[in-house]
């Protein structure tokens, strides 16, 4: 692995370049890139790293507290715990996780 490209890449998403002013005179001092059609497992931004740890966290967590419940509650569990970190998920997304612990041995 090349580590020295990751942390080039790391530099360059945490300190994106300035951008001219728009039309209003206002700058931009944040700049999210790569995002757009991108999924959380396959960014290549922090970001998306962030992401998908903190969807990893919070399954980990919910499985070990709540083996036993139903499909609906870990679904609402996982909605919640995830909205504190920032992280929205769709309905759809939200049932599949919860239906993988659901399946898992307890």
């Amino acid at each position: 692995m090349n580590w020295g490209a990751i942390g080039e890449r790391i530099r360059r998403t945490a300190h994106p370049p300035r951008t001219a002013p728009d039309a209003h005179g206002m700058t931009s001092h944040l700049s999210i890139t790569g995002l757009s059609g991108a999924t959380v497992e396959n960014s290549p931004t922090v970001l998306g790293w962030q992401l998908a740890q903190r969807i990893q966290l919070t399954v980990k967590q919910v499985a070990k507290q709540k083996p036993a419940a139903s499909v609906d509650e870990l679904a609402r569990e996982l909605d919640v715990r995830l909205r504190r970190f920032g992280v929205v998920m769709t309905q759809k997304e939200l049932h599949e996780h919860a239906a993988s612990i659901s399946a898992t041995p307890g």
